[in-house]
């Protein structure tokens, strides 16, 4: 007996010294992947830098190559109120959990690869005969083999599905730059409309002297003094209300870029509108070209094809090879202990599974495309939508800018120069006043939604849309003053 179990030893320690020679090549190997919570971290940062670079600035990169990194320290962009939206679109895109948890299902996605076309795990079996006066021992290793054809399917199949979860990341980074965008503009909007307000109450108040003194000199009435003063507090309570939605858009932005609510956010930089190239035909045929989420779909359904194929294949048996050595304790004539070889093959006799896998797989695909066909109905009215927003702010820009403003400005000096000759009404005053900051308002607002809705059609089609610049509008610092 104690012949028998030396004898046992050496099979036992050459798979015991198998098994740790593996276990250490794995490690080995593993080393170079990013398994490790730091070394996904590590690993986002460098896939979303040309990510960031072509969303920052996405018609520099269209017309002019790859657009330049925006200024960073410490390695990323440092947001105030001087930040230009390419530096906060970086920054958001290295910091959104949206984008970040998108870029780790992406990842997910490629680890499935290697699962999929891996062999199974060996088997290791060590067995004892039930009867002691027959004691025997018995160790063996079975590998088994899939049928011809399905590794492969199964990684392909992985592997588009990989495919769809890297178009779904650059979707999710597509919305996360409208985000950004959309609030950045807002931003700007407000801090134009508080430098018009304030310099409308500039003029106000000049004239409320105005009419204060005409008062004293019994040259004006009392209720043109009030009716400046109810104006005045009008549209102090207006400045209350921007800053007020200052605060709520802020919240917004900040939001978006992963930073506390109250962090500082840029405020007061110039809207550049621009000009949409294309007509809608055009656009259809970018958001058939390069619409990111409906790739992913056709990738989808590419898998779920590749997976019906399986489905089929699995019909086959898979095979599985074993090698066994058992010790003896009288060795037949005058062999040594045996080694033997095995094969064997699953049965799949069941019919009903194999048709119901089959059915899975064809019913998925039918309802992958069913919802592509859908989402691109959905994309296809957002994109006329936004085509239209886009038209009709920058026709309203135009109106306000080359007609509007121009003949209410000078309404308003003209009107201005009456007044304070004796010959002219302060109604009128107050009415050409009133109007023409309406005016510019609208002009600012214009100009706002004509870039939120460019940004908009972006997001949808995935690329930028060819566009051209809209004449600029003044910033806020070079407002001209309106004295009396």
């Amino acid at each position: 007996m104690m012949q028998s179990r030396l004898v046992l030893l050496k099979p036992l320690a050459l798979v015991r010294v198998g098994v740790v020679g593996a276990a250490v090549a794995l490690s080995a190997c593993s080393t170079s992947r990013p398994f490790y919570e730091k070394d996904l971290l590590a690993a986002y940062a460098r896939e979303v830098e040309p990510v960031a670079r072509d969303l920052a600035a996405p018609r520099a990169a269209q017309e002019d190559g790859p657009a330049p990194a925006a200024p960073t320290a410490g390695g990323e962009p440092s947001i105030g109120e001087d930040s230009t939206l390419e530096e906060c679109v970086t920054y958001a895109l290295l910091h959104n959990p949206e984008a970040q948890a998108a870029y780790y299902r992406w990842q997910a996605e490629i680890e499935r690869i290697d699962q999929a076309t891996a062999l199974p795990d060996p088997m290791l079996m060590i067995g004892r005969g039930l009867r002691r006066a027959e004691a025997r021992y018995a160790v063996g290793v079975s590998q088994m083999v899939p049928a011809w054809g399905k590794r492969e399917l199964r990684g392909r199949e992985a592997s588009k599905m990989a495919d769809a979860g890297r178009k779904r990341f650059e979707a999710a980074a597509l919305a996360v730059r409208y985000n950004v965008a959309s609030a950045y503009y807002e931003l700007q909007y407000v801090a134009h409309a508080v430098s018009l307000t304030i310099e409308n109450l500039k003029l106000l108040r000049s004239l409320e002297e105005v009419a204060a003194v005409q008062y004293q000199v019994a040259a004006g009435s009392q209720a043109d003094l009030v009716r400046l003063q109810i104006e005045s507090a009008e549209l102090e309570d207006r400045l209350a209300q921007l800053a007020d939605l200052r605060v709520s858009l802020a919240a917004r932005f900040n939001a978006a870029l992963n930073r506390p609510h109250d962090a500082p956010v840029p405020f007061g930089r110039p809207i550049d509108p621009m000009s949409v190239g294309v007509g809608a035909d055009g656009l259809l045929a970018l958001l058939r070209e390069a619409n990111p989420e409906l790739h992913g779909m056709d990738d989808e359904i590419e898998a779920a094809r590749i997976g019906t194929e399986l489905a089929r294949r699995e019909r086959l048996p898979d095979v599985t090879f074993s090698l066994e050595y058992e010790d003896m304790r009288e060795p037949m004539d005058d062999l040594s202990d045996p080694l033997m070889l095995g094969v064997s093959v699953n049965l799949p006799i069941w019919r009903e599974k194999n048709e119901a896998q089959l059915g899975e797989s064809i019913a998925r695909r039918l309802a992958v495309s069913a919802e592509r066909r859908a989402r691109y109905n959905m994309l296809s009215a957002e994109l006329g939508e936004a085509h239209f927003e886009h038209r009709d702010a920058n026709r309203r820009l135009a109106l306000y800018r080359d007609s509007l403003i121009p003949k209410a400005d000078q309404s308003l000096a003209s009107l201005l120069g009456l007044y304070q000759a004796g010959r002219g009404g302060f109604l009128d005053v107050l009415d050409a006043e009133r109007m023409l900051l309406e005016f510019q308002l609208a002009q600012r607002r214009a100009a706002a939604d004509s870039a939120i809705a460019l940004a908009r059609l972006d997001a949808i089609i995935g690329r930028p849309v060819p566009a051209e610049p809209e004449s600029a509008l003044p910033s806020p610092e070079s407002e001209p003053e309106m004295n009396p």
